[in-house]
């Protein structure tokens, strides 16, 4: 069992699209990658950068191509599933080779070390800092020409390299100093690896041997090899080790490169020295009966090359075809190098590849901002949803104003618990009602029973439950909510979804109930409507000062009528809004329909507006409908009804 890690992982810094190259966007070699702690018995846990495959989150491996995407489908995912960055894996199939410098480099100052300098200036092509800032990374157009990829500098630093088989994390921020492309650099690296691992992956003592038949240097000759006819050949042998195409016989194998190596150069050193450094080397070419007859045998075949002159084949030489006729004009006469065709054509072919790489580049940059803009626009379309769904459950005559929006304020409340992980097993997480209430203009308890007819139309599903306080030992109830379950794989619908199932559901009612939460309808006659009167009357002595007639059709919310002898027609600069018209300071507002239920309420306005406790006069006893203060129902946590 892995112990959970004592540190948190690494600040890393954010990608900068813009800034990567568009030659490493174009290839589809691309992975995300996440934080994995690793431990072992011998050495102290540690954060590893674990690559992630973009398409099914699963595991990514840098030799399965299966595992990879393009670019914009691994910045795409990184993004959504908030992945600290993403990272380009090299294969034997591009032409690029990085170089990791580990920690050369101050975050805080950007001061990097001397020795990791110097190789940055001496590659000279695209250079960035690494994720945490500590290292950089610099990537080139050329091939390792050695198996050897790490090692050691100093206390803590440390060079790789590698061209196959691995990934670089990659964030965009380029050294200033650095060029903004990849750059081709073959014999540069051929001389950083040389200088770092020594001639062959050994310390070097010395210059590499040479022969005059040897007319290439190790980096020129394996350029001629990659370039050449059977150049795909070469490198399935030098670079990959594959022996399939001499069905898996490796000494054969190890004749064909030889055979290829022996055509550019006859230097045996040489030869022994580039086949060490192939991926086919193996410790049976270190028996000297078997190395000197494999070269033999490669060194007594067909054709070899020579820089200029004849070439030499079975020891006969073969004259180089040379043309007999000067290129001319129509008239005969021979063409300049100004005016020869071929020098036009060549110039016309190099500038239309110079035009078609800048047109690759911009391309490539359109396609990643493409991808951008289609997040973006998948965005806007689930917002543009959202807002369908939730102005469709505004519409609904089915749902009382309350009811719509303690229903769509407890789904959210609910969608945010299970994204923050805040629920139990079953999906059930605690009901925020004092936050529902405030959203809904109510009290918590009558939004809890606004809740509850939300719960019948199965969109949320609603209980209560008892529970201790900790602090008191007192057992509370506490009201929960859930989305209710859609099959065994739980399936549950997306927020749009229950939104507008919300907008097009009507809560069971109770059609001869007569309190709270239902229209009033008469036993004998049915839902034909109702009629409500509303009485303003003063506190002191009862007198009735303004009555007001709302009218309820059968079906329908009420619609309050105010009287033409309403406060609101009056001309009270010191009167304050309350339930659709003004009363003057002092009066008493009994208002037989709310938005919370029905309930007739009674109240004291004072001086500010505010409702205020008044004594109980004498004919409160009488009233129909009452609403009594915290102060004489002793109830202190809410405002009680009586009827």
């Amino acid at each position: 069992m892995i112990a959970a890690p004592l540190i948190a992982p690494p600040e890393v810094l954010p990608i900068n699209v813009a800034a990567i190259p568009a030659d490493l966007r174009e290839r589809p070699q691309w992975v995300g990658w996440r934080w994995e702690w690793v431990e072992s018995r011998d050495k102290p846990g540690k954060w590893t950068k674990l690559p992630v495959n973009a398409r099914t989150g699963q595991e990514a491996s840098s030799t399965d191509p299966s595992s990879w995407s393009d670019f914009a489908t691994a910045l795409a995912y990184a993004r959504v599933r908030d992945l600290p960055g993403i990272g380009d894996v090299f294969s034997a199939d591009d032409p690029f080779t990085g170089v990791d410098l580990d920690n050369c480099r101050d975050p805080e100052t950007g001061a990097i070390e001397p020795w990791a300098a110097a190789i940055v200036a001496g590659l000279d092509s695209y250079t960035e800092l690494s994720p945490s800032g500590t290292g950089v990374h610099v990537i080139v157009r050329a091939t390792k020409p050695g198996p050897r990829c790490t090692k050691p500098v100093g206390a803590v630093g440390k060079i790789e390299m590698y061209d196959a088989s691995r990934y670089f994390t990659v964030t965009g921020h380029r050294l200033p100093s650095a060029p903004v492309t990849v750059e081709a650099r073959q014999e540069e690296l051929t001389a950083l690896y040389a200088k770092t691992f020594g001639v062959n992956g050994h310390t070097s003592t010395g210059a590499a041997p040479t022969s005059r038949s040897s007319f290439l240097s190790d980096a020129e000759l394996i350029e001629k090899c990659r370039a050449a006819k059977n150049g795909p050949a070469f490198e399935r042998l030098f670079l990959n080790g594959d022996t399939s195409d001499y069905a898996g016989d490796h000494s054969v194998a190890d004749l064909a490169l030889c055979s290829i190596l022996s055509f550019w150069t006859q230097d045996v050193d040489q030869i022994d020295r580039l086949f060490r450094d192939s991926a086919l080397y193996r410790p049976k070419w270190d028996r000297d009966d078997y190395r000197s007859r494999t070269t033999s045998k490669a060194l007594a075949r067909g054709e070899v090359w020579q820089p200029s002159g004849p070439i030499v084949s079975n020891g006969r030489e073969r004259a180089v075809p040379t043309p007999t006729k000067a290129a001319s004009c129509g008239d005969g006469q021979p063409l300049s190098a100004s005016t020869d065709p071929c020098t036009d054509i060549a110039q016309a072919l190099a500038e239309a590849r110079v035009i078609i790489a800048a047109q690759g580049t911009e391309i490539a940059s359109l396609r990643a901002e493409a991808a951008e803009n289609a997040n973006l626009r998948v965005e806007c379309d689930q917002l543009r949803r959202l807002q369908s769904a939730t102005m469709q459950t505004f519409r609904s005559r089915e749902l009382h104003a309350a009811e719509k929006v303690v229903g769509l304020v407890s789904l959210f409340e609910t969608e945010a618990a299970q994204g923050h992980g805040a629920t139990d097993d079953d999906g059930w997480c605690d009901t925020p009602l004092d936050r529902i209430a405030e959203s809904a203009g109510c009290s918590p308890k009558v939004a809890g029973k606004h809740l509850s007819a939300i719960a019948t139309t199965g969109v949320i599903e609603s209980r209560t439950i008892l529970r201790r306080d900790p602090e008191t030992g007192a057992i509370k109830k506490h009201r929960q909510a859930r989305v209710p379950p859609t099959g065994p794989g739980d399936t549950r619908p997306s927020l749009t979804e229950r939104i507008a199932r919300l907008g097009l559901s009507a809560p069971a009612r109770d059609p001869r109930h007569a309190g709270w939460g239902g229209r009033r309808i008469c036993p004998d006659c049915g839902d034909v409507g109702t009629v409500t009167t509303t009485t303003i009357a003063c506190v002191g002595c009862g007198q009735v000062l303004s009555q007001t007639t709302t009218t309820q059709a059968a079906g329908s919310d009420p619609e309050p009528v105010r009287p033409a002898d309403s406060p609101m027609d009056q001309d009270d600069p010191s009167g304050t809004t309350h339930h659709g018209w003004t009363a003057p300071m002092g009066q008493v507002d009994l208002s037989s329909t709310t938005d919370c239920g029905g309930k007739v309420s009674m109240g004291q306005l004072d001086p500010s507006g505010n409702r205020a406790p008044a004594q109980e006069p004498e004919w409160l006893a009488d009233a129909p409908l009452a609403w009594l203060p915290p102060d004489l129902s002793g109830d202190a946590g809410a405002d009680r009804w009586t009827g």
